[in-house]
């Protein structure tokens, strides 16, 4: 640890390092965080993917410190080092849809225009591909009334968003997907003097929507469906959420995921106390995922009344 000291004092041209934790040191310039990063070429994506992310004076994202040589990052043993301004306060999200909106559209123009040098990796895919050989409703047999019901009504709704979801790719496949830092949470987002600071990840690039259509879900929860109707408003005055771009996460939204557990569930024999209480968190979820769609499908429309 005081090799490590030593080296980040003479490498970033600190006076003082203190370790907090073991990603994050105090300095005299103030709180870093370290990423190690094994990989260069998913290290010199992330760079760009930093730089390019960023509009002022509305956001930014935690751009790698530079060396005293100039450096995005510098070679220690066997990896490399990367710093970054590690900021405390959150970011809000309620009345701040504006530049929640500009973030994400920098974040898709930028995926966009990315050339794909890096090896992307496709988000699993959780969904189970319902046929008739997938599904066998003798499971059903035993369980109480309500929850027959309830199972038979979301498969049949289940087949119907597949179904639109396939089509939609059909007619969207010639349109390239944006690659995309993986989005986990809001707590991504820190604030400074107003602005918002975007706290990327070390991890490998994601091809698509899946991660940001799960932000949105989870945002719609957090704020309810104006706050989300003028996030996605404000995506859309960016140069990159287009009507296309608008296509492909409605495509991605009208998979039915959050079916997946509680139809795993029942599948698996599992005891009807489990089923039920899969059922319930998965209601909450397929609400919201509707209300998604219906949003998102409203935005798109406007833009062909516009267009015309």
């Amino acid at each position: 640890m005081i090799e490590l000291v030593d080296w980040l004092k003479k490498q970033y041209g600190f006076k003082q390092v203190e370790f907090i934790n073991e990603a994050v040191i105090f300095t005299d310039q103030g709180r870093k965080r370290i990423r190690s990063w094994s990989d260069s070429s998913l290290l010199d994506w992330h760079i760009k993917w930093r730089d390019n992310c960023t509009q002022t004076p509305l956001v930014l994202c935690d751009r790698m410190i530079r060396t005293k040589e100039e450096e995005a990052s510098a070679k220690w043993r066997d990896q490399w080092i990367t710093l970054h301004d590690e900021l405390e306060e959150p970011y809000p999200q309620l009345g701040h849809e504006q530049a929640w909106g500009v973030l994400f559209g920098l974040m898709i123009t930028n995926g966009i225009q990315t050339k794909g040098e890096q090896a992307v990796r496709r988000p699993a895919d959780p969904k189970v591909e319902w046929k008739d050989d997938h599904w066998n409703p003798i499971l059903l047999n035993g369980l109480r009334q309500d929850i027959q019901a309830q199972m038979r009504k979301y498969h049949k709704e289940a087949l119907e968003r597949i179904k639109k979801a396939k089509a939609l790719s059909v007619k969207v496949s010639h349109i390239k997907k944006p690659v995309l830092d993986p989005i986990h949470t809001a707590k991504q987002a820190r604030c400074i003097y107003d602005v918002l600071i975007w706290q990327g990840t070390n991890e490998e690039p994601e091809l698509g929507y899946h991660s940001l259509r799960s932000f949105l879900l989870q945002w719609h929860k957090e704020n309810g469906t104006n706050s989300l109707r003028d996030l996605i408003h404000s995506m859309g005055q960016t140069e990159g959420f287009t009507k296309d771009q608008a296509l492909l996460l409605l495509q991605e939204c009208l998979e039915p995921y959050e079916w997946a557990s509680a139809a795993n569930a029942l599948m698996s024999n599992r005891s009807e106390r489990e089923i039920e209480e899969k059922l319930t968190q998965m209601t909450l979820e397929w609400d919201a995922a509707k209300h998604l769609v219906v949003i998102l499908a409203r935005w798109i429309d406007e833009q062909k009344k516009v267009v015309t």
